[in-house]
């Protein structure tokens, strides 16, 4: 096994003696050591407060959408949400309700997208979204980020209890329609500077973005 000659699997016990118990005993250490490696993989993947894929898992899935728009012809597209007001809800009501509001955002975001695509923490208050297979058309594409932009901005205008008080969160958001010939560094400035747009034209809307 530590040569790689053998897959690191538990081994059959086969004899009821020491050598039986040190192989039982093996077995139980694997079990353990695989268990803590699927927890790191997790950790390094998703974000710790609301379980969605992190910074890193983003990039990847993004670039995985943009692979598979590169041999299909259909279009890929990338929102940036920044939410509006969460400062004052950490100021006031401390860090912990704070973390609240941030899982509570992540539950109704991830309600408002496909399971094909990626909702993701990227840090903070900013979250992105990954649509991949749109219509090959840009028209239709961007029709269809845009509806899942309103989807989010409905889900975030509804007030949330946090910590026995009433808190009203929205969203900025910046959206922009790629195909497979995009740069994912592209993609993630033209979203990102699109929402700081709609920041400050008052946040609660959503700006898209031309490449």
């Amino acid at each position: 096994m530590t040569r790689g000659e053998l897959p690191l699997e538990p081994l059959p016990v086969v004899r009821n003696d020491e050598v039986g118990h040190l192989t039982q005993a093996f077995n139980r250490l694997l079990l353990k050591l695989k268990k803590q490696q699927s927890e790191l993989e997790l950790m390094a993947h998703h974000d710790g407060l609301t379980g969605l894929p992190n910074r890193t898992l983003l990039a990847d899935r993004l670039a995985q959408a943009l692979t598979r728009a590169q041999r299909s012809g259909l279009r890929v597209a990338l929102l940036c949400i920044d939410l509006d007001g969460f400062k004052p809800v950490n100021d006031t009501l401390g860090h912990a309700a704070g973390d609240l509001a941030l899982q509570e955002v992540a539950r109704r975001l991830s309600a408002t997208v496909r399971e094909s695509d990626t909702l993701a923490r990227i840090g903070g208050d900013e979250f992105m979204i990954v649509m991949g297979e749109l219509d090959d058309d840009l028209a239709e594409a961007q029709l269809a980020v845009q509806t899942v932009a309103e989807k989010c901005l409905e889900a975030l205008a509804v007030p949330m209890a946090i910590a026995g008080k009433v808190c009203q969160l929205t969203g900025s958001i910046g959206l922009v329609v790629g195909d497979g010939s995009s740069l994912a560094q592209d993609l993630r400035l033209a979203s990102d500077e699109a929402m700081y747009l709609a920041k400050q034209a008052g946040g609660r809307r959503y700006v898209l973005a031309a490449l």
